[in-house]
């Protein structure tokens, strides 16, 4: 049985990159 991913770090690991992204929606930033 497959486990179902609840996130997309989930699946690709917990790379900083996704996680800055994830911070900066969550905060209501623009940065890039």
């Amino acid at each position: 049985m497959s486990k179902i991913a609840k996130s997309l770090t989930d699946l690709i690991g917990n790379t900083p990159l996704l996680e800055l992204s994830n911070y900066n929606k969550v905060n209501e930033l623009d940065a890039k």
